[in-house]
């Protein structure tokens, strides 16, 4: 029965480093190159304008957005490094997958609208939609459910 527990315990925090990964790569990138990424969200913003779908009203709103790029950066980089931190460390997993999810929401739709885009960027943005999608799923799993292993703090703690 220990060794089930161990092993159930070592499983699950392999799960966490690889369901974390990801974000703490990610926004410890953008803290290292945040004036590249600001460039990237304020490019986003343009996009969307350009698409010329969007009614008046928003193109207003992006065009807004555009401006506070650089508080938006840092709210989601801080969304998606405790959110990931918490999750890989299983201390309250739960807030660290809904501020996850609270990212990549909206994330997923800004930086891949496949339906507007045609060709070699259609089917760039296609998997990138979809796996986000997938991440989405398993955050929700980890938000409604935890990692079940009440027992212990720390990930790699027997």
């Amino acid at each position: 029965m220990r060794s089930m527990r161990l092993v159930r315990n070592f499983t699950e925090a392999i799960a966490r480093f690889l369901l974390s990964a990801i974000f703490l790569v990610t926004s410890i990138n953008k803290m290292f190159h945040w004036d590249d990424f600001e460039r990237i969200l304020g490019s986003i913003f343009n996009d969307w304008l350009t698409y010329g779908i969007l009614p008046d009203s928003l193109q207003d709103a992006f065009l807004s957005l555009a401006h506070w790029a650089p508080a938006l950066l840092i709210v989601s980089t801080a969304f998606e490094f405790f959110g990931a931190l918490l999750i890989l460390l299983g201390w309250n997993e739960r807030l660290g997958a809904t501020l996850l999810i609270l990212l990549l929401i909206p994330t997923t739709f800004l930086f891949h609208p496949f339906w507007l885009l045609e060709g070699t960027e259609r089917e760039l943005a296609t998997p990138m939609f979809l796996k986000n999608l997938s991440i989405i799923g398993a955050l929700i799993f980890i938000a409604l459910n935890g990692t079940r292993s009440r027992e212990r703090a720390v990930a790699f703690s027997p």
